[in-house]
């Protein structure tokens, strides 16, 4: 746009009345629009008139400035006091009380997330994913030193929640999530929903007892043999032989 059109365009808005080209709220629009190389008429905000999800019911009480209000209802119910030149322009700035925004910013969440961390709450799967992130990566978490403190880390595939899910699928009832060695980080390689017991021997397997053929951890052969576990621990810390151990019966206290 040259500069004879802009001026053009500015003494055409203009009107012989008017000394202050200024003075007209119209004329700032169109002047505003000319320079940017578009000629555009104000919306008349009228009762009736939609703007996006707002339709105008009233005009609104003067706050004791110049600028013009209206009341809005908005189509999911709830009515707003807008400023007319949010309303008037072309596309209008202000198109619903705010509905819009949340709804865009739950959609966000939703598809970064797949429904998992919505609307402040966290399904099990997604805590489980947090936790296993947070704990990896956070000094100030309280087993940090138990996990990231010692070298444990989250694979960078499982930096994305989606991926994680993809890998694991949605946690059981009842499960965890668990590493099958525990001197590895967190990978889909390495990682299972396991029961509190399933944990439990996993942090064992480092003690197997082999008998007849049969290898497991401390605790499954004491669930086997029908003994406390603490009983079948003690025995092998006092040294006693594998068999004896295992076959020896408890000697019941009268």
């Amino acid at each position: 746009m040259t500069v004879n059109s802009l001026q053009f365009e500015v003494d055409r808005v203009s009107s012989p009345k008017s000394e202050d080209i200024s003075a007209s709220p119209a004329t700032h629009i169109i002047l505003r629009n000319t320079m940017r190389g578009v000629i555009m008429s104000p919306v008349k905000v009228e009762i009736g008139v939609r703007f996006g999800r707002l339709t105008v019911i009233a005009k609104a009480a003067s706050r004791g400035d110049r600028r013009g209000r209206s009341v809005c209802l908005c189509d999911c119910g709830k009515t707003k006091v807008i400023m007319n030149q949010h309303l008037n322009r072309k596309p209008p700035a202000t198109v619903s009380c705010g509905c819009v925004s949340i709804e865009n910013a739950k959609k966000l969440e939703w598809h970064g997330t797949h429904g998992h961390s919505a609307g402040g709450k966290q399904s099990p799967t997604y805590y489980s994913w947090s936790a296993m992130t947070y704990r990896c990566s956070n000094p100030n978490h309280k087993y940090y030193s138990r996990y990231g403190g010692r070298g444990i880390t989250v694979c960078d595939r499982w930096k994305s929640f989606e991926n994680f899910l993809l890998d694991m699928g949605e946690r059981p009832d009842g499960k965890t999530l668990d590493r099958i060695d525990g001197k590895k980080g967190y990978c889909p390689e390495n990682c299972k929903w396991s029961t509190p017991k399933e944990q439990q021997r996993n942090r064992e397997n480092n003690s197997l007892v082999t008998y007849k053929g049969k290898t497991f951890c401390v605790s499954e052969w004491a669930e086997r043999i029908g003994m406390k576990c603490s009983t079948l621990r003690e025995r092998f810390n006092r040294g006693w032989s594998i068999k004896d151990a295992l076959i020896k019966p408890v000697k019941r206290v009268l």
